[in-house]
């Protein structure tokens, strides 16, 4: 392909996770590149691209340029050391009309540059030409940009590192940054999203956009991530309503009309957002009565009949519940080694197990004495329910009939 090939209407599909240190798409930039300009399925594999910029070696990305292609369902991981501009996560540089989708993108980004770098944590340019449009759809990043040089690199964007005329879409999406390590300095100068050319911005649309921290201090793009959750060992899970779209390789689903996210297991929505959710639980011979907000500054409103909705504050929210057990019945044994809590029939396992997952209004153990004690089996029984479902359930003694 670096000779001239652009494999212009061609599919490629990745079938293993492979590690590579080569690009695709050689050649300078502007009329002399050699874009990539098929369609590239990642098959939800892991391509780790390690690479180390040579003397005046630009646009550094193992798609370093593309033109009318779509990449997808694609995980980019490794590194890219360089002292030159315009290192992108995926790509380099896109022309004419490309599609980005449900890629996870790990890269790490270690720039010597002093001053402007303009890498992208996926992208690193949209060029200035009007016939540029590129959509980014279901995608993370992950990695990070880290400034490695005496002076700090600057001017770098979470996802895209600049844009201009044309149009960029990036929609279903969130920028969240691995954790630094040790030394590691991260660029803290540019966009959360894209960078752009104040004067020729072309088309810019950010839609359902979430991060979990910025690049810089002014303008952060999007809507910071605030989590929605229940307290650690609460058996009882939220999602949001409406119908969903999954990116798998992304980790991230949507849904339609409601502004949430969920990412990595968690749901997130962002400050003033009205999110409609449903709850459900696994407690089973229990009843969850009712819903509050237990922590954070939210309001959630509605009912177990008709549904809740939540408008969110500035900070993550812990949903907290309550709910009634079951009536408590005398077991025969007394829960001891030497007198164990005798288990004769499937009824009896069932209320056993209903009482290690009851919890109180603090999301704790109602009955922690329980999950320590000693149980006997006495008869052969068979069961659907299962013992030990949370944390606190799980410690007991059983010796076996």
């Amino acid at each position: 392909m670096n000779g001239g090939t652009s494999y212009s209407g061609m599919y490629f599909l990745l079938d293993d996770d492979i590690s590579v240190t080569t690009m695709v798409g050689a050649g300078s930039t502007g009329k002399n590149a050699k874009p990539f300009s098929g369609t590239f399925d990642g098959g939800g594999h892991t391509l780790t691209f390690t690479h180390t910029a040579t003397a005046e070696e630009g646009d550094v990305a193992p798609f370093r340029f593309i033109r009318n292609s779509v990449i997808c369902n694609l995980h980019v991981a490794g590194e890219i050391t360089t002292a030159y501009k315009h290192a992108g996560g995926l790509a380099g540089r896109t022309y004419g009309t490309s599609l980005i989708k449900n890629c996870r993108v790990s890269t790490v980004i270690k720039s010597s540059v002093a001053g402007d770098a303009t890498h992208g944590g996926i992208v690193a340019m949209k060029p200035d030409w009007s016939s540029a449009h590129l959509t980014i759809e279901g995608c993370v990043y992950d990695g990070k940009i880290l400034t490695t040089g005496a002076s700090a690199s600057t001017d770098c964007a979470g996802f895209v590192g600049y844009t201009s005329y044309g149009s960029l879409t990036i929609r279903n999406s969130i920028y969240a940054p691995a954790a630094l390590v040790g030394n590691e300095t991260v660029v803290n100068s540019g966009k959360t999203f894209y960078r752009y050319n104040g004067s020729h911005t072309g088309t810019i649309t950010l839609d359902k956009c979430y991060y979990t921290k910025t690049i810089g201090s002014d303008d952060p793009q999007g809507k910071q991530a605030l989590s929605i959750g229940f307290p650690a060992d609460a058996e009882i899970t939220v999602v949001p309503a409406g119908n969903a779209t999954e990116y798998s390789v992304s980790g991230i689903t949507v849904y339609e009309g409601n502004p949430s996210m969920k990412y990595d297991g968690t749901v997130y929505a962002g400050s003033g957002e009205t999110v409609t959710l449903t709850f459900t639980h696994n407690y089973v011979g229990c009843t969850v009565t009712g819903y509050g907000v237990a922590e954070g500054d939210a309001v959630l409103n509605g009912n177990l009949t008709n549904g809740y909705t939540l408008k969110m504050g500035s900070a993550d929210v812990v949903i907290g519940f309550s709910m009634t057990g079951p009536a408590l019945l005398q077991l025969d044994g007394e829960g001891t080694s030497d007198s164990p809590y005798i288990i004769s029939s499937s009824s009896v396992w069932d209320y056993i197990v209903s009482l290690l997952n009851f919890m109180n209004s603090e999301g704790k153990a109602a009955y922690p004495a329980y999950a320590s004690a000693y149980y006997k089996l006495t008869a052969n029984i068979t069961v659907e329910t299962m013992m030990g479902t949370s944390a606190i359930s799980s410690a007991g003694i059983s010796t076996a009939r």
